[in-house]
């Protein structure tokens, strides 16, 4: 992005006292949503965005508004047909925006929202004051993507080295042949390519590298998963809030670690929860994160930058709109609370 635009920017989402709040207050309520007690929901009803709108996770399948203390029971019968569950989930979607009391600071969040119109424009514009945008659009829109992802490789592979971790097993999720076939016949294959990106250089048989290469196959899978250096301890994901130790394990937070620690088999993928936006997409956006950084990624080798495909400019004008469409902070009634 241009500096102008930096700026346009900047002065939409100013990081003053009263966002930051706000953010931390929505944090809380997304880390009430665990798998135990609110799994296999339909992903309109994402933890994000349930959290967003002022609930949160009270028990099994339970939400509760913050706000106001409106309570929402979220149940699908497992006899329920597709069509039934369907119809089921935009109830309930309905009710979440509806919900809230006229007293509640959420109702008019709720009511923006559902005002959207359109599943497919329905990624929240007032999402976008907590999900830390900048962070993430370092990742899905620099002008050379190769250079925002290869400092953050170089940041995480002493982290891998340190924890010894094997990454020979990991993989890349399953990804849209249809979108990518352009550039690669296989998973392995495309990763092979962002490597050569990144790395600047080719394996040479002849030589002893420094380091191997599924050690820096695995960083550059660690950092296209959306996993950022947190300290000398481990990784964090700023969309899902789950943390990733150097040991492997998952820390959820509050939530009660396990005695035995649990070396994933593809921890750059698993270690996420389940609703976040790298590894699922957003609620009716479609691609996910990971899928928009490869893409450009494989653009990037292909000399094609100014030539993207139709979903990937898409998908830049589409971040950039919510990022200038936004409600000013100041307009949101939670945050004046």
């Amino acid at each position: 992005m241009t500096s102008e635009e930096d700026q346009e920017n900047a002065r939409v989402l100013p990081e003053n006292s009263k966002v930051v709040a706000f953010r931390e207050e929505y944090e809380d309520r997304l880390r009430t949503f665990t798998v135990a007690n609110y799994f296999g929901i339909p992903h309109l009803l994402s933890p994000i965005v349930c959290a967003r709108l002022g609930f949160r996770n009270k028990g099994q399948n339970q939400l509760q508004c913050v706000g106001c203390h409106e309570q929402l029971l979220v149940q699908f019968p497992a006899c329920l047909s597709a069509t039934a569950r369907s119809k089921l989930t935009s109830l309930y979607e309905q009710q979440l925006c509806e919900l809230h009391r006229d007293s509640c600071p959420f109702r008019r969040d709720a009511q923006n929202y559902r005002l959207l119109g359109n599943l497919s424009d329905r990624i929240p514009a007032l999402w976008t004051q907590v999900w830390r945008p900048k962070e993430v659009l370092e990742l899905l829109d620099p002008l050379r993507p190769s250079a925002v992802v290869r400092e953050r490789w170089e940041k995480v592979i002493p982290w891998l080295e340190s924890a010894a971790m094997d990454c020979t097993s990991w993989k890349l999720p399953p990804i849209d042949a249809s979108v990518f076939q352009q550039f690669a016949k296989t998973e392995d294959e495309i990763l092979e390519k962002c490597w050569k990106l990144i790395c600047g250089e080719t394996q040479d048989g002849d030589e002893i590298p420094t380091r191997s290469h599924e050690l820096e196959l695995g960083a550059l899978l660690v950092v296209l998963m959306g996993w950022t250096p947190d300290t000398a301890r481990g990784m964090h994901c700023s969309i899902c809030l789950a943390k990733w130790t150097n040991l492997g394990s998952v820390s959820r937070d509050d939530e009660p670690q396990p005695k035995r620690v649990c070396l994933r088999v593809n921890a750059p993928v698993d270690t996420h929860r389940y609703y976040c936006p790298f590894v699922r997409g957003l609620p009716h956006a479609g691609m996910r994160f990971c899928d928009r950084i490869l893409l450009r990624l494989l653009n990037e080798t292909n000399n094609q930058d100014k030539e993207l495909p139709l979903a990937a400019t898409e998908f830049r004008l589409e971040i950039r709109k919510l990022l200038k469409d936004a409600i000013s902070p100041s307009k949101f009634s939670a945050v004046s609370k």
